[in-house]
């Protein structure tokens, strides 16, 4: 059962009446209010289907003393999804962080820290692809440093070799958010303008001044947006080693500001 606020209203009015009809000798409101651990003002509102703003804690309270387990539970719901839409941003960014520094937990201080160096998070990033990298590839990519940065890796553990190829240990989301904001600017460096108009790859710029609501808008769809790609990565394997990046923020530092 999906309930809205008037919905709610007369569910709790309908089983506040059946209750006194029920139950003629306990029916007043001290009584109920008693049972249930709220006010008997707030059960005579309810029965008369004057309450105008539900206070979660009472209503559940209320509802959990004349309602069934199932009605209960759809109050309860309520109040959950009417909590969730008035704050989806600040709820979504929590869950994302909590996600991040929960997948951190396992990471080594030191990757992190090598990750801020362009050649080495470049090799680590290919280790983490499903073939892993070769030292052919990184020789490519980096010349001698390319070979180094996969010793380097490879003698503290965070890469494993397997037949010809190395292998990341650490799935790459992992990585703090500063090791995040240094490979911005190195997986930038490897965008190639020779092949715009070949399907291989894309890039925009837009730079406006925004509302907050649109600032959190713009943000949920750049999370629809990794979500779809994460779904077409994962429903397409195949021997191209690909590289995907996507940021938005604002020019200054404060939260509220802008270039004058």
């Amino acid at each position: 059962m999906e309930l809205s606020q008037e919905t709610l209203c007369q569910l709790l009015a309908d089983k506040v009446r059946a209750y006194k009809v029920q139950n003629p000798e306990k029916h007043s409101y001290t009584y109920m209010a008693g049972r249930a651990g709220v006010s008997a003002s707030f059960v005579e509102r309810a029965y008369k289907k004057q309450l105008t703003s539900f206070d979660p804690k009472r209503t559940v309270s209320l509802a959990k003393f004349v309602c069934t387990e199932e009605e209960t539970k759809s109050v309860a719901d309520y109040f959950a999804d009417k909590f969730i839409q008035e704050n989806s941003d600040i709820l979504q960014d929590a869950i994302y962080e909590k996600f991040i520094k929960k997948n951190q937990s396992g990471i080594p201080a030191e990757l992190n820290r090598l990750l801020v160096q362009e050649n080495t998070a470049i090799i680590y990033n290919l280790s983490c692809l499903g073939a892993g990298v070769s030292e052919e590839t990184a020789q490519k990519l980096f010349g001698v440093s390319g070979l180094e940065a996969l010793e380097s890796l490879s003698s503290k553990g965070f890469i494993k070799k397997e037949e010809d190829r190395f292998k990341g240990q650490y799935d790459n989301i992992s990585a703090s958010f500063e090791a995040v904001k240094a490979q911005l600017g190195f997986f930038s460096k490897l965008y190639k303008p020779q092949n715009v108009g070949k399907k291989k790859n894309y890039a925009f710029i837009i730079t406006q001044k925004m509302s907050h609501d649109g600032i959190i808008e713009a943000q949920e769809a750049y999370r629809e947006f990794h979500t779809r790609i994460r779904n077409i990565k994962d429903r397409n394997p195949g021997e191209n080693d690909h590289f995907m990046v996507g940021f938005m923020d604002n020019f200054l530092t404060e939260e509220k500001g802008g270039i004058k």
